[in-house]
């Protein structure tokens, strides 16, 4: 039996008084859009910070490509393959666009004072491919137009694709994407929505939080369903949006 490219088995957290997460299990397929649905508390956010490594679960594991991801760093598992988003953005507001992708370039070799001192051509030159190769990403999401500008320049949209832009630059296959089409205007949700298909097309598999259920249809293969930190139901977005018990939990009805 072929084990999931990326799995959730029975991962429990709780905060104090709230269990978080309660023995939630799920799978996710790779070269998939799965959308992560739930009502408010559900859960969700935690398990991108549980699968990212920025909080340790209680209890449960956490499997990427057959390996464990429990006991590793945020910063190992960004090396191993999985990226994500943030609601609040968390951009670098002094740096322009560029300079806010560079820093995310995954294989970063030293071109630091001692090493300009010591190799100057050298990291010169590095310096120079590291651009190139974050222009590249910035021409991927659209803004390579913008390279200069610091984030309070670009629009909000501008902004959540500078975000996907800073990920790719990880080379990440797994893309976490927490809530990205939240407060867009038509214009930038649609650009957002054209994103995420092309991110599949270019071979990513992606675990998307998302609450508006029209979107969910326009780029979901697959949907997790989770409750009170539980996952209820996975399956097909013509099935889990038509299940009349998850659409009343959903739309803030109880069971």
């Amino acid at each position: 039996m072929i084990a999931p490219y990326l799995a959730v088995d029975a991962v429990s957290k709780r905060f104090g008084g709230l269990q978080a997460l309660n023995d939630c299990s799920f799978t996710v397929e790779r070269r998939k859009t799965t959308c992560l649905v739930g009502p408010n508390g559900a859960g969700k956010t935690t398990v991108f910070n549980v699968i990212t490594g920025f909080i340790p679960p209680d209890g449960g594991t956490i499997t990427f490509n057959g390996r464990p991801l429990n006991c590793l760093t945020p910063r190992n598992i960004v090396q191993g393959g999985i990226a994500r988003t943030f609601q609040n953005l968390r951009l670098f507001e002094e740096m322009t666009a560029l300079d806010n992708v560079i820093v995310y370039l995954s294989g970063d070799e030293a071109t630091g004072p001692l090493a300009a001192l010591a190799r100057p051509f050298h990291v010169n030159n590095e310096l120079k491919r590291k651009r190139a190769r974050a222009l590249a990403h910035l021409e991927t999401v659209g803004l390579a137009h913008k390279a200069d500008e610091v984030p309070k320049n670009l629009s909000y949209g501008q902004q959540k694709l500078l975000c996907i832009a800073r990920i790719l630059a990880t080379e990440a296959d797994v893309l976490l994407l927490d809530e990205p089409t939240s407060g867009l205007s038509q214009g930038a949700l649609s650009a957002m929505v054209d994103m995420i298909h092309k991110l599949k097309e270019q071979g990513h598999t992606l675990l998307i939080v998302e609450h508006n259920t029209r979107m969910v249809q326009r780029i979901a293969d697959e949907i997790i369903f989770l409750h009170q930190g539980h996952c209820l139901a996975q399956g097909a977005p013509g099935i889990i949006l038509k299940d009349p018990k998850l659409t009343e939990i959903y739309f803030g009805g109880t069971v």
